[in-house]
């Protein structure tokens, strides 16, 4: 059984229980949003895994997501909560936010290492039952060009199923070659 650990958060993924859904890669610096709509997001899986092998066509920003109800985006003041920490053992906790963590806030653009490398996990993301959570571990290259990590995690503030994920940054567009991967977990 190949498994894939991300330790840090104790989260543990059968990888045979993997079923690839969609790639998305870019090939030019003008894509702001990579989604993952309700052709791959559906009732046929609760639990998915993305893996982000993102840069930024900008510095110094921060990759986000947030998901869609129904085809509608929810970006409300409060629609999530969060609560990371990082390499410093600095953290946030905040429950009105309208947007989901994907990294460390100053990720860089500038040298071929600059960029972001996550796994996430979501959870009920489908389910109306149970809140949809994220968790995830990322690792970057701020701006400085130093590393950057951040784990945590994240929930809707809302009991809605999901049918769609979006990845974005705090501004600007994802750079060519930026690499999303979803899978959806099999029960």
């Amino acid at each position: 059984m190949a498994l894939i650990k991300t330790s840090a958060q104790g989260l543990t993924t059968d990888a045979t229980n993997l079923v690839l859904l969609n790639t998305q890669t870019t090939t030019d610096g003008n894509t702001t949003n990579i989604n993952f709509d309700s052709t791959y997001i559906t009732s046929n899986y609760t639990n998915y895994v993305a893996y982000a092998n993102v840069k930024p066509a900008t510095d110094g920003v921060q990759l986000r997501i947030r998901f869609f109800v129904n085809g509608i985006l929810k970006s409300g003041a409060s629609d999530y909560g969060v609560g990371v920490r990082d390499e410093g053992g600095g953290g946030t906790n905040d429950n009105d936010i309208d947007y989901l963590f994907g990294s460390q806030t100053n990720v860089g653009n500038q040298n071929n290492n600059e960029s972001v490398c996550t796994q996430f996990n979501f959870f009920n993301l489908t389910s109306s039952n149970f809140s949809s959570g994220l968790g995830f571990l990322s690792n970057s290259v701020n701006a400085n060009g130093l590393h950057a990590m951040l784990v945590g995690g994240g929930a809707a503030n809302y009991s809605d199923a999901n049918d769609g994920i979006r990845f974005y940054w705090s501004a600007g567009n994802f750079a060519s070659g930026s690499k999303i991967s979803l899978y959806g977990v099999k029960s």
